[in-house]
């Protein structure tokens, strides 16, 4: 594959997420989603914080879950900051695969 071949690969994914978010987002602003609890992998940046921000304005309280812990405090102060009633990171214990945090 081309570098122009992995760029537009890379670009027709994220469109894709940006687009399934939506629809997902969508559908959850039908319901009424005050009180209820949201666990969002991956929620300390990216898409993840993205929902967790959304779903902490629809009056969620939200549990972000990540492996930096440095990560997830900044997002925690982030969502609080905008408004978020309760937010609880939990830092994911589980290493990447072939990442330099794995043993």
């Amino acid at each position: 594959m081309t570098k122009a071949t992995d760029i537009m690969g890379g670009a027709l994914l994220a469109a894709g997420a940006v687009l399934a978010g939506r629809e997902v987002l969508g559908r959850l602003r039908e319901e009424d989603l005050a009180g209820q609890v949201a666990v969002i992998t991956g929620g300390s940046k990216g898409l993840g914080f993205l929902l967790a921000r959304e779903l902490a304005t629809e009056g969620c309280r939200v549990v972000i879950c990540g492996r930096d812990q440095e990560d997830l405090a900044r997002a925690q102060r982030t969502l609080e900051k905008r408004g978020a009633r309760a937010c609880r990171p939990v830092r994911c214990l589980r290493p990447r695969p072939g990442g330099a945090d794995a043993r």
